[in-house]
């Protein structure tokens, strides 16, 4: 609104017909001209820009024309609403249900004044949720032409449609574009809701548990299932997990009667586990023992007959019942009937087999009850000239004529039906033969076709994973004759497609034999006779399969110890042993034998193979060798270890012993009897455990030689032996260069003084030095075996050892403990008698009684006494020679 105030009538020059107001803004480049009647003082102009500077400026008009403008005027106009929106140009996520916007921000020409903030339209469309949230300006953050904003706590897992619109103090201005955007999965908001529990009638050991779905809402995706948790109120420690699917409520069972339980249960999907509900404890009431109500009648029937028995029992919980026939368990080929307190055992065409007594036993957690036994007789007349019927390994056995076969369904969940011989004796009296099962095939040999035709399509790349099938099918249980013909169909397939063989895939195939090889197994090895069949209906030896593939094992050619060369051609030898094929063989000889005529086999059966198979002869005969590593041999080889460890430490004991004999500084008390542990007992330690740990981690073959009671040199055994050796070999090469330097530079008249002790210790070098060089010779001979691995070698070594172990262990170690030390003592007494004479306070004429002149290890006739007595009396005179001074 512009408004002036007219002009003085002099100034006017005439009548003012009209004004004419001019405006312009520097700014936008905005002008514009308006006419105003000569009688008014004020105008409106329209369509100026909001929030804008305009310069005005006015003059008046005669009917002559234009008079001058008026001063320039400057005004702002007022703020209007933002004439554009933002354009949404990025969602993206910071969380699961964190959103960050970024939106291009309105041209300062459109804004219409300042922008105090934004004003966001955000559309749930998976819950219809509309929710306006305005903000400030100074909540979001300006990126260049760009503003960006976080909308937090959305709803996860749903879709949202986000606008917005920018505003001023005047207004709000247009909505922006419309952008989608998914929030992301979590875990469940919120627990189940209502959670109950309530008993179940007569069970105190159960409680049905009951929830419902918490709000769509709070699913933070899709509800996949619920975990319900549950321990007894002083036990917190042990918690039950139970998974209940979909399901709202679940049963809890196997709860213990009069204890308090706390109950709790969550929602999971996708993502994890939600929160658990509120604990609900509930308190489990007493249970009753059964109580028998009914009891299977007794019942005398015609043979062919039916009959059904039932009984009946009541009991918190409602106890389960099961039945007994003559004291064990009822076979499964009888149809029983069992609901909550009853249950019922039918025999249909019944024979002489079924007669016997039956019971029930019902049983629950407060204990079990038998009901009455019930006699059943089966009366048959015509018994002459049949096999009676029976109930065997859950087969039922009917009736049948002599020199016929029976045939019945295979046991309960096994496929297919099995046979049975009745057959004559040589007195005329038919009698059961052996059930053949080779009709019965357990449900897991089913898929032994889908083996097979794996084995066809990919060959021997498959036979990993097939014979990985087939040792898990055939391990721990025991088997049909039909699961013994599909497990040896499917071995032969892989020995026909296998070109070439690992060690690791022989282990496999050899543990497959060996699973049905299994003693457990004997019946259904009864009638291999009849399954050991090819496709050319010509005999299959599952041994013969195995020596084949075997054969077929890559083997480097180094390793010359399973090759045999003759004629220049390499020929493999297979050798497989059969510890349980001698359980397996049929003990009657031929089917023309009598009763009595069986076959013993008191040894492992073992087969040979030459592969390829050659058809001239050898020129010579092979020789096998069978050596059974008892503890006797153990025992020796631990002997002969101990030997030369012993042999070794003495010798080093004499080389420490000489050098301090040598230096004059020998302890009495206290040499003795380290040298005696360093002697005995740490070499017998060192063989012991060695003994012990190699043959317990390893067995014995790793510890003695496959031939011979010697211990072995490709095993942890010789080192060992020579870390233990060698340092002694150290210690007595070095004390003896030390004892032999300490002679030599001994002065003339130390010797004359000393004759006697360097005399012994000059011939303990002289025996030192050539045992020394009889264990170089020993070891030398020891390194030659460990190279050339020659039983020549490892033999002269051990007998070069074991001499020199003898002579020191007998002469330098026994000969000590046989002589109670006195040869040592006085060795000891010798070296203070020389240590005394060496002092410049010494008196010849108290001078102690000398030792025997013999070595320091040679027998001593004299007794202790008269040794304790000169000792006494040296001790004596000392103190009193101590004494006088």
């Amino acid at each position: 609104m512009v408004s002036w105030q007219p002009m003085s009538l002099i100034d006017r020059n005439g009548i003012i017909q009209q004004y004419r107001i001019s405006y312009n803004s520097n700014k936008w480049n905005h002008s514009g001209v308006v006419n105003a009647k000569g009688g008014t003082t004020t105008f409106l102009i329209h369509s100026l820009i909001p929030y804008t500077t305009y310069n005005f400026a006015i003059k008046a008009a005669t009917v002559i024309g234009f008079g001058p403008e008026s001063p320039i005027i400057r005004s702002m106009t007022y703020q209007a609403a933002p004439s554009s929106s933002p354009k949404i140009t990025k969602i993206s996520h910071i969380t699961n249900n964190t959103l960050q916007v970024q939106w291009q921000i309105i041209s300062e020409r459109n804004r219409n004044g300042l922008i105090l903030g934004y004003n966001f339209i955000i559309n749930n469309t998976k819950f219809n949720i509309v929710v306006n949230r305005t903000i400030s300006v100074h909540q979001t953050t300006l990126n260049g032409n760009h503003r960006n904003y976080t909308l937090q706590n959305l709803i996860y897992f749903s879709r949202y449609h986000i606008s917005v619109q920018a505003f001023t103090a005047a207004g709000v201005g247009p909505v922006s574009n419309v952008s989608a955007m998914d929030t992301l999965r979590s875990v469940p908001g919120i627990a189940p809701l209502k959670l109950t529990i309530r008993p179940v009638p007569l069970s105190s050991t159960t409680a049905y548990v009951s929830w419902t779905t918490p709000s769509p809402i709070y699913h933070n995706g899709i509800i996949r299932g619920y975990r319900l948790k549950y321990f007894l109120v002083d036990q917190p420690q042990n918690v039950i997990v139970i998974d209940a699917g979909n399901k709202t409520q679940i049963l809890l069972q196997n709860l213990q009667t009069l204890q308090n339980y706390s109950v709790q249960v969550a929602a999971y999907n996708s993502i994890g586990i939600g929160p658990y509900s509120r604990a609900i404890i509930y308190q489990s009431h007493e249970s009753v023992a059964p109580n028998v109500t009914q009891s299977p009648q007794s019942v005398t029937v015609v043979a062919g007959s039916d009959i059904m028995l039932e009984c009946r029992a009541a009991g918190d919980p409602i106890p389960k019942a099961s039945w007994l026939k003559d004291g064990q368990p009822a076979s499964t080929v009888y149809p029983i009937v069992s609901k909550p307190g009853y249950s019922s055992l039918t025999i249909n065409y019944t024979n002489t087999g079924d007669s016997g007594s039956y019971q029930c036993k019902f049983t629950n957690i407060k204990g079990s009850a038998l009901s009455d036994v019930a006699i059943v007789t089966v009366n048959d007349k015509n018994l002459t000239g049949f096999c009676l019927g029976e109930v065997l390994d859950d087969m039922r056995w009917p009736k049948t004529n002599g020199g016929q076969t029976a045939t019945v369904h295979c046991p309960k969940n096994i496929r297919g039906n099995a046979t049975r011989y009745c057959k004559l004796g040589n007195n005329g009296q038919p009698f059961w033969e052996t059930a053949d099962t080779t009709g019965c095939e357990a449900p897991n040999f089913a898929a032994i076709v889908s083996l097979n035709n794996k084995l066809q399509i990919n060959g021997q790349n498959a036979t990993d994973e097939v014979m990985t099938e087939l040792d898990l099918a055939t391990a721990n249980t025991t088997l049909y004759g039909g699961d013994i013909v599909a497990t040896i169909s499917t071995l032969v397939k892989i020995n026909e497609v296998s070109v070439s063989v690992t060690k690791p895939l022989l282990e496999k195939f050899i543990k497959i034999q060996s699973n049905l090889l299994n003693s457990r197994n004997k019946e259904g090895w009864k009638y291999a006779k009849k399954f050991c069949q090819n496709q050319y209906d010509n005999k299959l030896s599952i041994m013969e399969n195995l020596e084949e593939y075997a054969s077929k094992v890559v083997v480097l050619a180094a390793d010359n110890k399973i090759f045999a060369k003759a004629n220049d051609i390499v020929t493999k030898m297979v050798v497989v042993i059969y510890k349980t094929l001698r359980d397996l063989i049929p003990a009657q000889l031929s089917s023309n034998s009598s009763d009595s005529a069986t076959a013993v086999v008191n040894s492992h059966i073992f087969s040979t193979s030459l592969y390829p198979k050659i058809s001239q002869s050898l020129s010579y005969p092979l020789r096998m060798t069978f050596v059974n590593q008892d503890v006797l041999c153990v025992v020796i080889a631990t002997l002969q270890h101990f030997v030369i460890l012993a042999a070794f430490a003495w010798m080093s004991c004499q080389g420490i012993h000489l050098a301090i004999l040598s230096s004059g500084k020998l302890e009495q008390k206290l040499t003795f009897c380290w040298f005696l542990m360093a002697g005995y007992v740490v070499p017998a330690v060192i063989a012991i455990a060695t003994a012990v740990i190699t043959s317990s981690l390893n067995g014995m073959n790793n510890y003695v030689l496959h031939n011979l009671c010697w211990l072995r040199t490709d095993s942890l055994v010789i080192l060992v032996l020579a870390c233990a050796t060698i340092p002694m070999i150290l210690i007595t090469f070095i004390t003896s260069i030390i004892a032999t330097k300490k002679i030599k530079n001994a002065k003339s008249a130390d010797l004359n003084t000393q004759r006697e002790e360097f005399s012994v210790i000059k011939s303990d070098v002289f025996l030192a030095i050539c045992l020394l060089l009889l264990m170089i010779i020993g070891l030398t001979t020891f390194v030659t075996f460990i190279i050339y691995d020659n039983i020549i070698l490892q033999s002269t070594f051990a007998i070069i050892s074991l001499l020199q172990g003898l002579y020191v262990f007998v002469f330098y170690g026994v000969r000590i403990v046989l002589l109670e030390r006195k040869d040592w003592d006085k060795s000891s007494e010798r070296t203070n008698v020389t240590n005394a004479s060496s002092s410049k306070d010494y008196n010849p004429k108290h001078k102690l009684p000398q030792p025997i002149p013999a070595n320091v290890y040679d027998d001593i006739n004299g007794s202790q006494d008269i040794y304790d007595e000169m000792t006494t009396d040296s001790s004596d005179e000392a103190r009193a020679r101590a004494a006088s001074s």
